[in-house]
């Protein structure tokens, strides 16, 4: 008889206000100490809450001032809180005349059940409210998929074709002949290239630096900067007129065959040529 009692005791104690204080509170993963500075409330203060040491508060007043601040701190009900807390008062004073009349009646103990009804039902919606406002972990955001980069296409520079011979601004651009490949000379005599009817060539090799004025069958004057290795080929149907800063610089053939100049070194010469040769 005296072990069912105090089984039936110690469920009782399970369901108080104490311990559903302590056990939200370890729920929640908060020590006393930190429950103390949030609430201001002393750390002895809170331990007599969750051990349901009423009687060790300042005094009655403090009890539901305490247990208002407490609760909501952890997310509780208050006022059911306080509520649960008068009815444990009242059984405590109720305990002393229960205890006499228990030792004056051989009757067996029987515990009120009802009276742990509405702990039990608080106990169980306080639990399951607190589950649900536990923080849960932030979900990290993915990283944002790789996007992947296009390979530059690699540009090649384009190398302008480079001329010893540059040609200087012209009144009235005129189209150049093609330059034939240059015939070595040889022991035989040279065979005239072109034959008077059809126009003639006239070829220059410079032998140093200078510059010149072309005029070609009395078209636009096209002007030169001469470079020392140079070969120029024209090709004309009448006459080819050469103003020379220096004839002494260059060499000059005709069809082939090559012409004396009668020209001082670093001196100007005009020449005009047709297809018989110099024109006087």
């Amino acid at each position: 008889m005296e072990h069912d009692q105090q089984v039936t005791i110690d469920e009782a104690e399970q369901h108080t206000v104490g311990s559903i204080l302590c056990r939200c509170r370890k729920f929640s993963h908060i020590s006393i100490e930190e429950a103390a500075e949030a609430t201001k409330i002393g750390k002895t203060y809170l331990r007599a809450l969750e051990e349901d040491r009423f009687q060790d508060l300042p005094s009655p007043a403090y009890l539901k001032g305490f247990l208002r601040t407490y609760a909501t701190y952890l997310g509780l009900q208050s006022e059911e809180l306080i509520q649960l807390a008068g009815q444990q008062e009242a059984a405590l004073s109720d305990e002393p005349a229960k205890t006499e009349q228990a030792h004056q009646t051989t009757v067996g103990f029987s515990f009120n059940w009802q009276r742990l009804l509405l702990p039990a039902v608080l106990l169980v919606a306080l639990i399951v409210s607190a589950m649900f406002m536990a923080p849960s972990a932030p979900k990290r955001p993915l990283p944002p998929p790789l996007q992947q980069q296009p390979q530059p296409v690699p540009t090649v520079a384009v190398q302008p074709v480079l001329s010893s011979v540059q040609a200087a601004p012209a009144v009235t651009p005129e189209p150049q002949t093609v330059q034939t490949p240059v015939v070595e000379k040889s022991a035989e005599p040279a065979v005239p290239l072109i034959k008077p009817r059809d126009g003639f060539m006239v070829r220059m090799k410079v032998n140093r630096n200078s510059s010149l004025s072309v005029i070609i069958d009395d078209a636009a004057s096209q002007g030169y900067d001469l470079t020392s290795g140079d070969l120029i080929e024209w090709k004309a149907a009448r006459t080819i007129a050469l103003d020379l800063t220096d004839a002494s610089s260059v060499e000059i053939e005709l069809n082939g065959t090559p012409l004396k100049l009668q020209a001082s070194p670093g001196k100007p010469a005009y020449i005009i040529l047709d297809a018989h040769g110099i024109k006087q």
